[in-house]
């Protein structure tokens, strides 16, 4: 999916619940990277993909923590 933002905006949130949606119809996973808690939460509720965050809150399917961020 291409960087949309954090989903700061309704358009940018409409755009990545499209892109969310149209990843779960083509069976792939959907990878959130620093989504607002709430959007990730919206896309993990709508899609039946599985959902990885990235620095999206806890509300997706399975997390991403990357170790250089968890030392800094």
């Amino acid at each position: 999916m291409a960087d949309k933002g954090s989903g700061k905006e309704s358009g940018a949130v409409e755009q990545l619940m499209r892109d969310a949606v149209a990843l779960d119809r083509a069976a792939l996973p959907v990878f959130t990277s620093k989504a607002f808690p709430r959007v990730a939460a919206m896309i993990t509720a709508e899609v039946a993909a599985p959902t990885i965050g990235i620095g999206a809150g806890p509300d997706c399917d399975g997390q991403v923590l990357v170790y250089h961020d968890l030392l800094t």
